[in-house]
């Protein structure tokens, strides 16, 4: 006989809700003492942080394509063609938005660079000049910038700023002079390209008749050949 058959048989204990308020209770300054530490060092940061604004303005990007495919372009399946333009969107206003021109345009034309709130106090004893005013505003405008992605072609561009009204204001002026800008990158490229195919046009018909010039030429010369010695050419 098996001597394992003849033990009594444990009874298995159920979920107890007392003994694991118990053990709770018993541990609770584990939990009691983070919580309140937590607790604290939030409401001090919420007292103690500046508020930052944020103002953005959304913009849609049109891009007329003008390559034709003869063959199937594979990457137009499952919107990947869709995603590839949004992306390629994103790259151009990233490049216009902090490329130094453009930030240098905003900060001369708002008078950033002079506007204590905006680039601070430098320190006692000390001046900025100009030109280091103006990068300084530069800098600041441009971690102020913001640009997501907010849909199909569709982006937020914003500024950033402690005061409300000003971040508007800038928010504002930025999106007018990007869509003036993007618009007259837009053209000019139209504009160079359609002179550099004109160009390209007027050369290859220049040398099409040139050709078919030299192309007339030569096969009157083979002709004239052929018929020298000839009764026909005799008679004439």
């Amino acid at each position: 006989m098996d001597p394992f058959l003849d033990e009594p048989q444990a009874e298995e204990g159920g979920f107890d809700p007392r003994a694991l308020l118990r053990m709770f209770w018993r541990r609770k300054w584990l939990f009691v003492i983070p919580f309140i530490l937590c607790f604290s060092m939030a409401v001090v940061v919420i007292k103690t942080m500046t508020p930052v604004y944020y103002s953005p303005g959304q913009v849609q990007i049109v891009m007329r394509d003008t390559e034709t495919r003869l063959l199937r372009d594979q990457s137009q399946q499952f919107g990947r063609y869709e995603r590839d333009i949004d992306r390629r969107a994103q790259q151009e206003i990233a490049l216009l938005l902090t490329s130094p021109e453009f930030l240098e345009k905003i900060v001369l034309d708002l008078q950033l660079h002079v506007d204590p709130e905006w680039v601070g106090v430098p320190r006692e004893g000390s001046q900025w000049t100009e030109e280091q005013a103006i990068r300084r505003a530069e800098k600041i405008l441009r971690k102020s910038l913001r640009l997501e992605a907010d849909g199909s072609r569709l982006f937020l561009i914003g500024v950033r700023h402690t005061n409300p009204t000003k971040s508007h204001n800038l928010s504002v002026y930025v999106v007018n002079k990007f869509i003036e800008e993007f618009r007259a990158n837009q053209v000019a490229f139209r504009t160079s390209t359609r002179d550099f195919l004109r160009g390209q046009l007027n050369e290859y018909q220049e040398e099409l008749s040139q050709a078919e010039s030299d192309l007339s030429s030569f096969m009157a010369n083979m002709a004239s050949e052929t018929l020298i010695n000839t009764s026909i050419n005799a008679s004439n």
